[in-house]
């Protein structure tokens, strides 16, 4: 940027010599004559003759001519000076982070492809820093205090920073670093130290409430990686940690190194996977433990990927939930299941199967009405279908489900909650939700798991569910042994392994001629 005002400049200069240069012999051959000879004694003036022509040039004409050249001059330089002021400002708003006031992201991305080209024998690693409760600070206690906060971290990392590190704040609560290093357990050290004065900088700013960083680390091998994928292998490691309330650091490895490849391929197949019916639609039985017949059944799905085979559902789902298509895949498993549906009533089985309906279809309205429709679509009774809800994540999503589970039941189909006793779910639901089947997690069934006081909370669950007319499903269920703990704590329906394992629909069809259906 310099180095062209500098040459603007240069340019502007000699543009103004040359038009002053030609007025002045524009103002010199004006007031000559070739038909008169002028004496040589012009008081306060000067004759001189130049190729047979006379000029008579004045001092006033002279004086006026050069103001004019000196305004111009000045003029220029005071239009440079403002167009270079206005070049400097523009470059440091768009590189000034708009908070904290050092270089932002930006910079920071260019900055760092110099630096690693140009210093090969430095070895580099990356670090992705997250303030993992900043949310919490900017609700509690306002944004100023937030914003405090974050001007107080990038001061400090921005401090201990060496000749050819740097950092910048990529948004929100989360800042990259780069810096040198030597080995391994020396970086670890400085690192720990980093995160000592940090700790005693923050609590000068907010001492309110206590400040967790979580850290993703990836060592820079190869110098031609593009920054961008160095910063995501990082983001990649620093999530791992998860939720954890304490100060964590995870290192970028092999192993993330190969599923983050997998996902970049799952992502590049997946639209087309979906439109060459890649993904396929299998079905698990449910059946009553006590007569053996089946009560119903779920659809799941697996991916026949065209290079990798057939891949299990903990391969793609946890990403496309990630990313987002997972919408689109249960939207398409659901059309499947209308096919299939199709097929069973023709064939005389009028069975209840149920679809499994992603937390990430909470953030729409449509998603119940396009169910509704893809039914009509295929003239079924809507209840032959149950929609499975997973295991609410966050208090806050609980309406959410609420409206969505209201949806459906006024549809006509039925509701069911998977995973119950895992993770957050929670007794708000079994009397703010319409309920019709609540599908027991399969944790809970190990062996040893429902003695104690764990066994009481798991039948008072149970008790109240059979009291409010709530269907209970166990999934998961293996051995005689886990069917009989069933009994005792009289639930008479089940999923898993022992009844029938999850087929594809032509093998499901024959299963079922072998099966007698309640």
């Amino acid at each position: 940027m310099k180095k062209v005002i500098r040459h603007c400049v240069y340019i502007i200069i000699v543009l103004n010599f040359i038009l002053c240069s030609n007025m002045l012999v524009f103002s010199y051959t004006g007031s000559c004559t070739n038909d008169k000879l002028y004496e040589n004694n012009i008081i306060g003036g000067v004759l001189f003759q130049n190729n047979g022509v006379f000029c008579d040039i004045t001092i006033e004409k002279t004086i006026v001519i050069g103001i004019v050249i000196a305004i111009m001059i000045i003029a220029s330089i005071v239009l440079i000076r403002k167009r270079t002021n206005y070049a400097m400002s523009l470059e440091n708003a768009l590189y000034t982070d708009r908070i904290t006031g050092y270089p932002n992201f930006e910079k920071f991305r260019i900055d760092a492809k110099k630096i690693i080209k140009n210093n090969e024998n430095n070895l580099y690693v990356l670090v992705y820093w997250d303030i993992q409760n900043l949310k919490y600070i900017n609700d509690k206690y306002g944004r100023k205090m937030g914003d405090k906060l974050l001007i107080c971290i990038n001061k400090e990392i921005y401090n201990l920073m060496s000749d050819g590190e740097i950092v910048a704040r990529t948004g929100g609560g989360n800042f990259v670093v780069l810096t040198k290093y030597e080995t391994v357990n020396l970086f670890k050290k400085r690192c720990y130290g980093m995160l000592n004065v940090l700790r005693n900088a923050v609590i000068k700013v907010c001492d309110c409430y206590p400040i967790i960083f979580r850290r993703g680390v990836y060592f820079i091998g190869n110098r031609k990686i593009d920054i961008d994928t160095a910063i995501d292998y990082a983001i990649f490691a620093q999530k791992k940690i998860g939720t954890v309330h304490s100060h964590g650091t995870y290192f970028f490895n092999n192993k993330m190194h190969k599923k983050l490849e997998l996902e970049k391929q799952l992502e590049q197949d997946m639209y087309a996977a979906l439109e060459s019916e890649e993904f396929e639609v299998y079905y698990q039985p449910k059946v009553d433990i006590e007569t053996g017949y089946i009560v119903g059944a779920e659809a799941l799905v697996r991916w026949n990927h065209h290079q990798k085979g057939l891949l299990m559902p903990n391969i793609f789902i946890p990403f496309f939930e990630k990313n987002g298509f997972v919408c689109k895949l249960d939207l398409f498993v659901f059309e499947q299941l209308c096919k299939h549906q199709k097929k069973l009533v023709e064939d005389g089985h009028n069975i209840i199967i149920s679809s499994n309906y992603s937390r990430q279809q909470l953030q729409s309205d449509k998603p119940p009405l396009l169910y509704a429709e893809m039914v009509k679509k295929y003239n079924l009774s809507p209840s032959l279908f149950e929609i499975e809800l997973t295991e609410v994540g966050e208090i806050d999503e609980i309406e959410s489900v609420i409206k969505h589970a209201k949806q459906f039941k006024n549809a006509g189909m039925r509701i069911s909650v998977d995973d119950f006793c895992s993770g957050n779910s929670s007794l708000q639901l079994l009397y703010k939700l319409p309920i019709d089947v609540l599908k027991m997690d399969r944790s809970v069934i190990e062996i040893g798991a429902l003695d104690g006081i764990e066994g009481a909370i798991i039948k008072s669950i149970v008790d109240i569910s059979h009291s409010n007319d709530i269907i209970i499903i166990w999934e998961g269920i293996e051995t005689k042994e886990q069917e009989n703990y069933l009994r005792k704590m009289n639930c008479k329906y089940a999923q898993g392994f022992l009844y029938g394992k999850p087929m594809p629909f032509n093998k499901f069809c024959e299963w079922l001629k072998e099966h007698k259906s309640r």
